[in-house]
């Protein structure tokens, strides 16, 4: 569906569950999937969240404080044809210390549930969404004690973003599946909460597109992008927003980043380099210093306009790749990585230029 950052985790999750498959023969499988590093101004240093077993697929974080870092994913055991396989949401918060496992309810018992995204508009208001494929959607509020189901009335979605504002004023995007003559095809979705009931909201060009990333700076200035595909919302509508092609046949949007109504970035992948976007509240132009060779983005965190983190992925075989803006110039600061593991990044997130977090997966030989 030309979405670089979902068909990642949809790979990463494919080569782990074959991970577990080969473990079952006698190979030397790891359970400690994950990455999760963070950044100290100088170096990266690994974190791990602990579960009791399988591997550990870290999807996205958020960061509210030094002290307040949540991140989210999957804990998953076993392959699918396993008679005791399971995959489970995981959810785990930092308090400047230490990680702590912290329960997430499903809507369905035995369902399996994946969660993809997170955002915070306050420690006590808190989203996740997720889910396992268009039949199982799960959205998840956290209100500063527990976190809970909240009912999504649109049945067979798949949700790939959210942006908080505040606790009536919440965006989700992902995909709507639709069936006629017995065949399925895929709609746009974009959904709203007012703080008491979800409503679908139009959007242009709605037919087999899927968006990836929702990020918002006030109600009438929300950016989401997918594939080819950026749409703002003034507070009244979505529009489609021009932007500059880069100089490649295939390239691909996959996130986003909003800091003001005239300060928003986007990034992704185009061709073999990596591609950024920046919104200028005229135009989108593209950054040429930050198209990286044989680097794709996935993930992008904006503390300010001359401190914004990106992330993704460089290099065969694939290693964790980030870089910073200072206003000025972009500096590779790239995650640790074991030689000839296959690393996946795809969340970032950053409280500043010496405290930021990246998340992801890795496979062990």
């Amino acid at each position: 569906m030309g979405n670089l950052a979902r068909n990642t985790r949809l790979l990463a999750a494919l080569v782990l569950a074959l991970c577990f498959v080969a473990s079952a023969g006698g190979t030397g499988y790891r359970e400690d999937q994950q990455i999760l590093q963070h950044w100290n101004g100088s170096s990266w240093t690994k974190s791990n969240v602990r579960v009791p077993k399988g591997a550990i697929d870290l999807a996205a974080v958020t960061a509210i404080s030094a002290s307040d870092v949540w991140v989210v994913g999957t804990n998953s055991h076993g392959s699918v044809a396993d008679p005791d396989y399971w995959l489970y949401p995981l959810a785990e918060h930092w308090n400047g210390r230490l990680w702590h496992a912290m329960r997430l309810p499903t809507p369905s018992r035995g369902t399996p549930y994946a969660i993809d995204d997170i955002s915070a508009a306050a420690p006590n208001d808190i989203w996740a969404v997720g889910g396992a494929g268009p039949a199982y959607t799960v959205i998840e509020h956290w209100n500063g004690k527990r976190w809970r189901v909240v009912p999504d009335p649109e049945p067979l979605t798949d949700l790939s973003g959210v942006a908080a504002l505040s606790p009536h004023d919440v965006w989700l995007v992902g995909y709507l599946n639709t069936f006629k003559h017995d065949q399925t095809g895929i709609r746009m979705l974009v959904e709203h909460w007012n703080g008491r009931t979800w409503r679908r909201v139009a959007t242009p060009h709605p037919k087999n597109r899927l968006l990836q990333s929702v990020a918002a700076s006030s109600p009438s200035d929300i950016w989401a992008v997918g594939g080819p595909l950026l749409l703002h919302w003034n507070g009244v509508a979505w529009k489609q927003v021009a932007y500059e092609s880069p100089p490649a046949h295939r390239y691909s949007i996959d996130a986003v980043a909003a800091l003001s109504a005239d300060d928003a970035w986007a990034v992704g992948s185009a061709g073999s380099r990596s591609l950024v976007e920046h919104w200028n509240g005229h135009r989108w132009h593209v950054v040429g210093a930050a198209s990286f060779k044989g680097s794709s983005l996935s993930a992008i965190s904006a503390v300010s306009a001359d401190d914004i983190w990106v992330a993704g992925t460089t290099g065969n075989p694939i290693r964790p790749f980030a870089a910073h803006w200072d206003g000025k110039s972009w500096t590779v600061v790239p995650p640790k990585n074991a030689i000839g593991h296959a690393d996946w990044v795809t969340g970032v997130a950053a409280l500043g230029r010496n405290d930021a977090w990246v998340v992801g997966s890795t496979v062990f030989p």
